[in-house]
């Protein structure tokens, strides 16, 4: 019991450093993911809002120390809704252009 409970802590603990990870180069544009084909989707709005948002809070940041109290205090707790809705967006788009999927 206590193996289960101690991976499934493991796991949990990748998956928000991998989200934290990869807010942060999207966020400084070391990457890019491919834009909503549909930007007046909700799900597409709300992403776009999200990341606006954190870009905002990086661009305030005026020193090293400023830009590590803002990222710790605003972007930091949202890094996995973040990569959430980006994930949930891409999933939407690409069900919504499947032939399997009644429209």
């Amino acid at each position: 019991m206590y193996l289960s409970f101690a991976a499934n802590a493991v796991g949990e603990g990748d998956v928000h450093v991998l989200c934290l990870r990869l807010t942060y180069e999207l966020l400084t544009g070391k990457y890019k993911l491919p834009e909503a084909t549909d930007a007046r989707s909700n799900l597409a709005r709300y992403e776009i809002g999200l990341s606006c948002e954190l870009e905002s809070y990086l661009e305030a940041a005026g020193s090293k120390v400023e830009h590590a109290r803002l990222f710790n205090t605003a972007v930091l707790p949202r890094c996995r809704s973040y990569i959430v809705a980006i994930g949930q967006r891409m999933a939407w788009e690409v069900a919504k252009d499947s032939k399997y999927v009644s429209q």
